[in-house]
């Protein structure tokens, strides 16, 4: 799927986006947060200013663990988890 330009859901820079095709959500690449995965509802929290400030610290600290992270929200917390490999 083409990249599509969107603010970054984590930090409201300017960054791309695709809709994932196995689950709702998009793959985001932004320059300052790296890549991610974020999950519908996650994302719609995300937009509105409920973010909790250990989602960047989690999804930094997965990246520099090589992995991919995913950000999903399951009420009433929000959970960051690597991307599943085969589904990245």
């Amino acid at each position: 799927m083409p990249l599509e330009p969107a603010d970054c859901p984590l930090c409201k820079s300017p960054a791309e986006r695709a809709p994932l095709r196995s689950h709702d959500g998009y793959s985001y690449a932004c320059p300052s947060c790296g890549s991610f995965h974020i999950g519908g509802l996650a994302f719609g929290k995300a937009t509105h200013g409920h973010l909790p400030a250990h989602v960047h610290i989690d999804v930094r600290r997965l990246q520099a663990e090589g992995e991919l992270p995913r950000i999903d929200f399951d009420a009433p917390n929000f959970h960051v988890k690597p991307v599943a490999r085969g589904k990245q």
